[in-house]
């Protein structure tokens, strides 16, 4: 498989990354995971703006990133995924510096770059029989409307949930449900949607944006006010979002059955109006 590496298109046994690299050594980077429909890529330009922000939330200047979408396709071509659907991983990092130290290196530091892709496997993809989560108290850092590359909490909640044979984990503060692992989540009570309003405690997600747009568009109230924990008894369906997961119905939490085990109406017809949009995409 070939990916890209700072510059150059490598056979992925090619690539060499230094053990004094930001990102290995810190954590210090932002990702973005982009997916194609049609072949096309998908959001692209929201992706970007993202990407972006994120940049420079966290100052680190990479001057070729509007080169990024050229370099994807090339990346896809050469690896004759043309005729499938894919999903993009892009990791942008400080760059290598040594020694080791917590504050920035010099400006003239290059920031290191890897994209690859993979085909994916769209009859994988259910949606419609619904899935199980867990919830866990959020013990992550104060600024989780960032990208990071350093995802250890997650990681580590994420791995609790395959153990408990769920499909995954979702934070919450004590009194409300913020976001999952690599997902945002979602509660559906008296025909209204309701998740986290956008703030510091989770990723401003773009598909979060596009069911809002859905919503808007089927007449559904959207609700920028959380889920409290306590009174999840009180919503009739859930549901989660995100680039890979797309929308899944949350059937099961913490091993209780919700809504006789299937996905509700409201979760039904976004999957409906999603996958209407994704079919008739051919690019922003």
């Amino acid at each position: 498989m070939i990916c890209y590496y700072n510059n150059s298109f490598l056979e992925k046994n090619e690539i060499k990354v230094s053990p004094f690299d930001r990102g290995f050594l810190f954590g210090d980077g932002i990702y973005e995971a982009i997916r194609t429909y049609n072949s096309n890529l998908f959001m692209y330009e929201e992706h970007l703006a993202r990407l972006k922000r994120n940049l420079i939330k966290i100052n680190i200047n990479y001057e070729k990133i509007d080169a990024l979408e050229g370099i994807i396709y090339e990346l896809i071509e050469r690896n004759n995924f043309s005729d499938n659907e894919v999903n993009v991983y892009l990791q942008i990092t400080r760059g290598e510096s040594f020694p080791r130290k917590h504050e920035f290196p010099a400006p003239s530091v290059s920031p290191t770059i890897f994209v690859y892709a993979l085909p994916i496997d769209t009859k994988k993809l259910q949606n419609d029989e619904g899935i199980s989560i867990i919830l866990k108290k959020d013990l992550r850092w104060k600024r989780c409307d960032i990208k990071t590359i350093n995802l250890l909490p997650a990681v580590m909640a994420k791995q609790e949930a395959v153990l408990q044979q769920a499909y995954e984990a979702v934070w919450h503060n004590g009194n409300a449900i913020l976001e999952g692992s690599h997902t945002n989540f979602f509660g559906v009570r008296e025909s209204r949607v309701y998740t986290h309003p956008l703030d510091n405690s989770v990723l401003p997600g773009i598909t979060r944006e596009i069911i809002k747009k859905l919503c808007k568009n089927l007449n559904i109230p959207f609700v920028e006010q959380p889920v409290l924990v306590a009174e999840t008894n009180l919503y009739e369906e859930f549901f989660i979002t995100g680039t890979t997961t797309e929308i899944k119905p949350v059937i099961k939490i913490e091993g209780e059955i919700l809504g006789g085990g299937k996905p509700g109406k409201i979760s039904t017809n976004l999957i409906e109006a999603f996958t209407e949009l994704t079919k008739n995409y051919y690019g922003n």
